[in-house]
C-alpha cells in the first residue's frame, strides 16, 4: 500500500493544501483515509482475482524481461517498480511466498545487471515490498 500513498502524494501534490475549516484534514489525507476505508472492502471472486494476478505478473515479467534484457539502463528504476508494485500487491494478499519467487526469479534472471539489481534492491527496501 506504499506504492498508492506514493501515487497520492504525486497526483494530488497541487490541492493538498488545507481545507477553507483550518481543523479538516488536507484533501491527500482525506484520500489516504478513503482509501483505507473502501479498498480492502473491493473484493473480487476468487477465480478472477487469480486469472489477474497471473496477468499482472506476466506483463511485469516480459516488461522486465524487454527492459533489462535489452539494456535499456534508463528504464531499470521502471522494471523494479513495477516489480515491487507487483511483489507488494502479492503479499497485501497474504501471498508472500509467491512475492518473494517473483523478485527472487528476476534476480536469478539476470544476475550480471549490476545496475538493475542495485535498482530493484532499493526499490524493494525504500517500498517494504
Amino acid at each position: 500500500m506504499q506504492l498508492w500513498h506514493w501515487e497520492l502524494q504525486n497526483s494530488t501534490g497541487f490541492v493538498s493544501w488545507p481545507s477553507a475549516d483550518a481543523g479538516e484534514a488536507s484533501v491527500l489525507t482525506r484520500l489516504q483515509r478513503a482509501s483505507m476505508a473502501y479498498l480492502p472492502e473491493v473484493s473480487l471472486p476468487s477465480e478472477t482475482q487469480a486469472s489477474i494476478l497471473a496477468w499482472c505478473q506476466d506483463v511485469v515479467r516480459r516488461r522486465v524481461d524487454a527492459i533489462v534484457g535489452n539494456q535499456h539502463r534508463g528504464s531499470y528504476d521502471k522494471a523494479a517498480l513495477l516489480l515491487a508494485a507487483c511483489a507488494e500487491l502479492l503479499r497485501h494478499l497474504d501471498k508472500a511466498q509467491e512475492a518473494a519467487a517473483l523478485l527472487a526469479n528476476a534476480r536469478q534472471r539476470f544476475p550480471r545487471h549490476r545496475a538493475f539489481q542495485t535498482e530493484l534492491q532499493a526499490t524493494v527496501r525504500r517500498i517494504g515490498a
